[in-house]
């Protein structure tokens, strides 16, 4: 996987079948992961491992996608937040302003994904830091 080696990636989606499915495309393909059900569920795991890239969906029960945007925006250290989504009430200029690095259309390949992940990743160590923001 070259620049995901090292990677931890945070998979989040109320959508248990989803979330497994994804988890499962991206072991497969060398990524490390973990997943969570929610946004607030997200923010503890974040508290318990050193993660590098989010992949959350917004709308979820118990911490919305948007609540986790604006709680990785108070972390010391801010993984990148990449956005899915298959309807949203915020427009991907929000959800940018918010700190998604990406936001990708539900559903996508997961090709696609780890793509936008290495971009961003690459981005990230260009710009002198593990998640390219402080």
């Amino acid at each position: 996987m070259g620049q995901l080696d090292d990677k931890l990636i945070l998979v989040v989606d109320d959508e248990a079948p989803l979330l497994r499915l994804m988890l499962r495309q991206l072991t497969r393909r060398g990524v490390r992961c973990i997943g969570a059900p929610s946004g607030n569920a997200a923010l503890a795991a974040l508290d318990r491992h050193e993660v590098d890239v989010v992949v959350s969906d917004i709308r979820m029960p118990d911490g919305t996608g948007v609540d986790l945007l604006r709680g990785l925006g108070r972390r010391a250290k801010r993984p990148i937040a990449i956005v899915v989504t298959g309807f949203s009430d915020e427009s991907a200029e929000q959800l940018v302003a918010l700190g998604a690095r990406a936001v990708l259309p539900k559903p996508m390949r997961v090709d696609e994904l780890i793509a936008t992940i290495a971009q961003h990743v690459a981005g990230a160590a260009n710009a002198g830091g593990a998640s390219g923001m402080a």
